[in-house]
C-alpha cells in the first residue's frame, strides 16, 4: 500500500509519510518518483543510519544533505515515477489475491479437518466417507536432531541455491551452497 497521506488530517495534503517522524512533500508536485528514489538501496543505508540511544532514529541532516542521481528531465522523472506506481499497483493487486487464497485456505483447514472431538470433516472430496482415525503426530514424524544440517560458512549468497532458516523456521537468514554433510 503507497503511504500518501491524500485528505488525511489537512485537507491540502498531499505527501509520503515515512516511519513515525518525517512527513515529506515534495516541492515539484513528483511524489511518484520521490517514493521510488526512498525505496532504493541508497536511501535505505542512509536513512537507516541512527542517531540517539533510548529512541534511535534517522538523522533527518544527513537524509537531506545526500546528494541522489536524478534524471535532469522533468519529464523523464514523472516517466520513472509513473513506472514504479505501477509496479507497485501490480503488487497490490497480487498481494489482495494472495490474501484472498490464504483466507480461502484456512476456510478449508478449518473445514476438511475434524472438529474437536468429531471424526468427520464438513467438507470432504466426493467419494470418501469413512470416519477418520486418530494418530499421534510422533507416529507420523521422524525426529532427527538438526546438527548435521548446520551449514559451515555463514557467508550467505543469494545466488546459492539452497536457503539456510533460522532454528524455528521462521525466516531465511541466507543462501548457501553447502549440502548435507
Amino acid at each position: 500500500m503507497r503511504p500518501y497521506l491524500k485528505n488525511w488530517l489537512l485537507a491540502d495534503f498531499d505527501g509520503i509519510a515515512v516511519g513515525d517522524f518525517w512527513v515529506l512533500r515534495p516541492n515539484d508536485n513528483n511524489s511518484e518518483l520521490i517514493y521510488a528514489l526512498i525505496q532504493g538501496e541508497k536511501y535505505q543505508q542512509i536513512a537507516n543510519l541512527s542517531t540517539g540511544t533510548k529512541m534511535p532514529r534517522s538523522d533527518w541532516e544527513i537524509v537531506s544533505n545526500t546528494k541522489f542521481a536524478l534524471p535532469a528531465s522533468n519529464k523523464e522523472q514523472q516517466k520513472i515515477g509513473q513506472f514504479f506506481k505501477h509496479l507497485d499497483e501490480m503488487i497490490a493487486i497480487q498481494q489482495r489475491k494472495i490474501d484472498k487464497t490464504k483466507a480461502l485456505k484456512s476456510a478449508y483447514l478449518a473445514e476438511m479437518f475434524p472438529a474437536e472431538g468429531e471424526r468427520v470433516p464438513k467438507r470432504r472430496f466426493e467419494g470418501f466417507v469413512d470416519e477418520w482415525s486418530f494418530e499421534t503426530l510422533g507416529n507420523l514424524l521422524i525426529y532427527e536432531q538438526p546438527t548435521k544440517y548446520l551449514v559451515n560458512n555463514t557467508k550467505y549468497n543469494d545466488s546459492n541455491p539452497i536457503p539456510v532458516l533460522t532454528a524455528g523456521q521462521s525466516f531465511i537468514l541466507g543462501y548457501t551452497h553447502e549440502t548435507k554433510t
